[in-house]
Parts: C-alpha cells; structure tokens; sequence
C-alpha cells in the first residue's frame, strides 16, 4: 500500500476516533474546535481535488496506481458510516445537538472527499525537474539517459546508468501516452518507451 493510503486511511480513522471521543466528553468547546479544523483540512482537501480537475494546476498529470480504491471506498465508507450513525441516534434519541451537527457534517465532508477521489500517481513538471510521487525526490531532466513505461511500473535511468523505480502504478495504453506525452515537452521523444504488456 503506498504511503498517501494509509495516510488517507489514518487520518479518516484518526477523525472518527477523537469525533466520537469529544463526543463522549459532551464538551462543546472541544467539538466546537475539532470541527473548526476537520472542517478546514478536508474542504482544502475537496478544494484541491476540485482545482486538479479544472485543471487549475499547470504541468501536473494524476494518474492511477494499484492502491487507489483504498482511499476511495475509506472516505465512502466512513462518510456514510457516520452519517448514518449519527441519524440513527438523533433518531433514537429525539435530539438535536451540536455534537450531532458536527458529526453530520463531518460525515458529509467524508463521503464528498470519496466522490472526487483522485488517482494517486502524480507526475508533475517544474522548471527543469520531474517529480513523480514515489520517487524520494525530484529529477533534472539534464541528468535523463532514458524512461520506461510499463503497466506497473516506470523506470528511469540517469546518466551514470543508476535506474529509480516509480512502482505500484496501473497503467494502460491511453495513461502511457498522457505520461509519455507530458514528458516528451522537457524530454526528446526517442528516450521516452512505453512498454506495456
């Protein structure tokens, strides 16, 4: 599993435990910040979930990987989870608290963040550097010999002939081109291969 998974699945879990711990507290101050922040994190979240698909993001290029339904169905599942927990206890309880508000919303947030859920490969150009997530850091174009295309992997080979590994991704024939095409605006054509099953 790659690490913005279980990050993702973390910080879900982690929003859910200490919603449910504060609520236990009764204490509105508590709730009242939690949500302040839960609120802000996962809105810039869907925000720039929202600006990557208005491609309001220059030279940037999500594409899939093996793990992404991880994430997907951890927003969905515990977006809809609380929300309908918390509709069951304003049902059975006949109240209607802040708690019960927050939690709501909360939820609501979650299942929105499932809904725009994006791939987590990422390809992004800057100047004369490639990042791709994964790789420990950026690569000069200066420094390419030549990249590799496959179905689960891209390989990179520097000039001292030393190959860095982009793996756990789940490419096929239309994704490989949108990666090779984006590439080939700082590369030559001719290093870029796709080689795909």
């Amino acid at each position: 599993m790659k690490e913005n998974d279980i990050k993702t699945i973390f910080t879900v879990i982690a929003t859910i435990i200490i919603y449910f711990v504060l609520l236990s507290l009764n204490n509105h101050l508590f709730s009242g910040i939690f949500f302040c922040i839960t609120v802000f994190f996962w809105i810039y979240n869907i925000y720039d979930k929202v600006k990557y698909r208005n491609s309001l993001y220059e030279n940037q290029l999500r594409f899939p990987t093996q793990n992404d339904s991880h994430s997907k169905v951890a927003s969905l599942f515990f977006g809809i989870l609380i929300i309908t927990g918390v509709a069951l206890m304003i049902y059975v309880t006949k109240e209607y608290s802040i708690s019960y508000f927050i939690g709501l919303v909360i939820g609501l947030i979650l299942l929105t963040n499932g809904i725009l859920d994006l791939p987590k490969g990422c390809l992004h150009i800057k100047e004369d550097s490639i990042y791709f997530a994964g790789a420990n850091d950026s690569i000069e174009v200066s420094e390419i010999q030549l990249v590799e295309i496959y179905n689960e992997k891209i390989e990179i080979t520097d000039n001292s002939n030393i190959k860095k590994r982009i793996t756990l991704i789940e490419l096929d024939e239309s994704w490989a081109n949108k990666i090779k095409s984006m590439l080939t605006q700082r590369l030559d054509n001719e290093i870029v291969k796709i080689k795909l099953r």
